[in-house]
């Protein structure tokens, strides 16, 4: 059960900070594990890397945001910790097949990755 704990901590903490500057050592913190032990978990549970499962809900919610308001790609890039555009838009093109002023101009966001959710039952 503690595993369960653990991911649902973890998950809860990325979440809240996905416009923040946090490492993958700052989120094995909050969870009092330690990092090696939190990939594996994460590994294993959700088949991504820590690092990964942050990128791709960054850039998700990024993409919500291109197609809901009219930021430009630097301010968005910025929101999600992503320091220069063309960082963000090498990124962004990888997870998405297309730099960001095309996403906006010809998609219909879609969520790829969505945000995962544990329910633990009681008991």
């Amino acid at each position: 059960m503690k595993n369960f704990e653990v991911l649902t901590e973890a998950l809860a903490y990325i979440e809240r900070n996905l416009e923040e500057d946090f490492t993958q050592q700052d989120v094995a913190n909050a969870c009092y594990v330690s990092l090696s032990g939190l990939q594996k978990l994460f590994r294993y549970a959700v088949h991504f890397s820590v690092g990964e499962y942050i990128t791709k809900r960054r850039l998700t919610l990024a993409a919500r945001l291109l197609c809901s308001t009219e930021l430009s790609v630097t301010e968005i890039a910025l929101q999600y910790q992503y320091h220069s555009p063309e960082v963000f838009t090498r990124a962004f093109s990888r997870l998405w097949g297309v730099n960001p002023s095309v996403f906006r101009r010809s998609r219909r966001f879609t969520e790829l990755y969505p945000r995962l959710l544990l329910h633990q039952n009681g008991g």
